[in-house]
């Protein structure tokens, strides 16, 4: 991406550039820059092959693509707006409601420069480290020790998977519709299913191939933790739309992931749909995370990160495939981390949007009373 098209998808030259609505158009378009630069292993599915052909031998040689992108415009036409950001009027929302705004759109560009520098910084072990740390948290020691006590007794099983991507895609449309929610439902040759707030769009993965299915119990536990981004999307939408600002609350706020994955892994916990396999999949996840966390070296601590996880009941090719996404972004510990994040909270002011509790209390005085779908609502219907 060149220059002047970089200064396109920002519109840093916009006559409105220290306004609320061009922040969140520059917001918005960040996001969908950083798709650009997730992060990614060149070799990746070359290095699972020479793993599993001799797992007992194998160190990782992993490949970071290289970016054709121009990070460090990027990060410097972000600051230009975050600079513009801090220096605007807002009207409407007190001294105190503008000061509060002006702050968490500064953290906003500020975590958006973060993603870009990691992306840049995947060949550094160090930074890689750091970086991911300042977006996700540390994993904590204690709830690892809890997910490896939660492993042994938990026996992952084959099921019968019956369904496939439009199947799900209609799971999702009806919960939605029992919700009250309108929102688009997709489907797309991808390999996961995920949530595009800014589009409003909810994507079923069919697979890369078209070749994923599902298990019944697969796909209601998918549209229990997908539905709760949607909600928490729509929510933020809903609730700008009342308060006369930019829907930054149904996008994007500072630091808001772990409460976002945290949240709908406790939903799912709630209603009953997590079985021996999503437990199962959740504490691994966790386990993995620290361990590529607390590792000195990735590439000589390797193998015994392999034969831990092993150990704790994974495959070896998932526990290479585990391994390898953290060492992308280390951040698999936020899905049942993430949970306490809802510990002696007001559900309903954190389903106010795509918020973490810190900015939710903050912004509490700007907010309505009540999100559009609340937390009695959200936490008792079920599909």
């Amino acid at each position: 991406m060149t220059d002047s098209e970089i200064r396109r998808l920002l519109r840093v030259d916009a006559p409105d550039r220290r306004s609320l609505k061009h922040c969140f158009r520059v917001i918005r378009a960040s996001i969908n820059a950083i798709r650009l630069l997730e992060p990614r292993i060149a070799n990746q599915e070359r290095e699972r092959k020479s793993f599993l052909d001799s797992p007992s031998h194998y160190n990782p040689e992993l490949e970071f693509r290289t970016l054709e992108f121009d990070i460090d415009n990027f990060l410097s036409l972000l600051g230009e707006t975050e600079s513009a950001a801090r220096r605007m009027d807002v009207d409407g929302f007190g001294d105190e409601g503008a000061e509060i705004l002006k702050e968490m759109l500064a953290e906003s560009f500020e975590e958006l420069r973060l993603h870009a520098r990691l992306a840049d910084n995947l060949d550094e072990p160090d930074r890689w480290r750091r970086l991911s740390a300042q977006i996700w948290g540390e994993p904590d020691r204690q709830v690892f020790l809890d997910a490896v006590n939660d492993l042994q007794d938990l026996e992952p099983s084959d099921r019968d998977e019956p369904l496939d991507a439009y199947d799900l895609a209609g799971m999702f449309r009806n919960h939605l519709y029992d919700l009250g929610v309108d929102y688009t439902v997709e489907v797309r040759r991808v390999p996961g299913n995920f949530n595009l707030p800014g589009d409003r769009t909810l994507v079923a993965a069919a697979g890369e191939n078209g070749e994923r299915r599902y298990s019944r119990a697969e796909a209601r536990q998918l549209v229990v933790h997908e539905c709760f981004h949607v909600v928490r999307a729509h929510n933020g939408y809903a609730t700008a739309d009342r308060v006369d600002m930019p829907p930054f609350t149904g996008v994007f706020t500072p630091y808001y992931d772990r409460t976002e994955e945290g949240g709908a892994a406790l939903r799912e916990e709630e209603a009953g749909v997590l079985d021996d396999n999503k437990r199962f999949d959740y504490r691994i996840r966790t386990a993995a995370a620290y361990l590529v966390h607390d590792s000195g070296d990735f590439r000589e601590g390797f193998p015994d990160m392999v034969e831990r996880l092993v150990d704790l009941g994974a495959t070896e090719e998932r526990a290479f495939d585990l391994l390898v996404r953290n060492r992308q972004a280390l951040r698999h510990h936020i899905y049942w981390g993430g949970t306490r994040c809802w510990q002696d909270v007001d559900r309903d002011l954190l389903l106010h949007g795509k918020l973490n509790s810190a900015y939710a209390s903050r912004l509490e005085p700007l907010l309505p009373q009540k999100p559009d779908v609340g937390a009695e609502d959200l936490f008792s219907s079920y599909p």
